[in-house]
């Protein structure tokens, strides 16, 4: 995989945090009342940012790695 496309996933992360954690969606979660799982849902959100990032990053990897194979 090309350094620039790397760079490019990797600017795409940071807006997925950035965009997951300084919007409005995090005033409104802070005040949502209902608990899934038994959790307060603001918990839950700010679990769920951490998650979705190291999924992100595994398939980035794994699809790097692969794309890194077939070339060789």
């Amino acid at each position: 995989m090309s350094r620039s496309r790397t760079q490019r996933v990797l600017w795409l992360l940071m807006a997925v945090v950035i965009a997951m954690t300084a919007t409005p969606i995090v005033i409104l979660a802070n005040r949502v009342t209902p608990s899934p799982l038994g959790i307060p849902f603001f918990l839950l959100w700010c679990g769920a940012v951490p998650l979705l990032l190291w999924i992100l990053m595994v398939l980035h990897s794994r699809v790097s790695s692969l794309e890194g194979e077939s070339e060789s």
